[in-house]
């Protein structure tokens, strides 16, 4: 995912160790971001930077 996304309404099937979903890494403004009814089979991995800040937020 980049900025200003809604996933919804789906079913993602990967293996446990691989991403489903995921953002970008390095978007300095991710907008809005909306999961709704997922069901994840798979890891989903949301990062973001801090705007004062270059290093990932915790």
């Amino acid at each position: 995912m980049t900025r200003n996304n809604t996933i919804s309404d789906l079913i993602v099937m990967t293996r446990q160790t691989n991403r489903a979903i995921y953002t970008v890494y390095g978007i300095s403004d991710m907008g809005t971001i909306v999961l709704e009814n997922l069901h994840i089979t798979g890891q989903v991995s949301i990062r973001w930077v801090r705007k004062s800040s270059t290093t990932l937020g915790k």
